[in-house]
């Protein structure tokens, strides 16, 4: 069975240029894209994500706080999180990711092989 992957991104072009860089590394992903927290957190809530690809900058929650919502709600615990993060002044989001926990982030704009790479993190197999 082939990873269900939630996308959570509030820019439709940068959702594009993640999904077609998920395709480009696999064209089987089974993916959901949802562009605000509220959504996400609904989504989340449903369950049968395997990986979690989200923008730390969303509204009305970040893409911090939904990682921490997976750290400690029973339904979503533990899910491969990886937080997508602007290139320039993103140093206290790096020191608060780092504090939660996640280390696990690629850069905006997405790369086909930076996050291959975070995937191969992500989802052991």
């Amino acid at each position: 069975m082939k990873e269900r992957i939630l996308i959570i991104e509030n820019d439709s072009s940068m959702q594009k240029i993640v999904l077609n860089a998920l395709k480009s590394i696999d064209s089987t992903y089974v993916t959901v894209q949802v562009s605000d927290s509220e959504t996400a957190l609904e989504q989340l809530r449903m369950g049968g994500f395997q990986l979690v690809i989200s923008s730390y900058d969303l509204q009305p929650k970040s893409g911090l706080d939904i990682f921490n919502h997976t750290r400690t709600d029973n339904g979503s615990t533990g899910i491969p999180f990886i937080m997508m993060i602007p290139a320039n002044n993103n140093k206290e989001k790096l020191m608060a990711m780092a504090k939660a926990g996640l280390l696990n982030y690629i850069t905006k704009p997405v790369n086909t092989s930076s996050l291959k790479s975070a995937m191969e993190r992500a989802l052991p197999r």
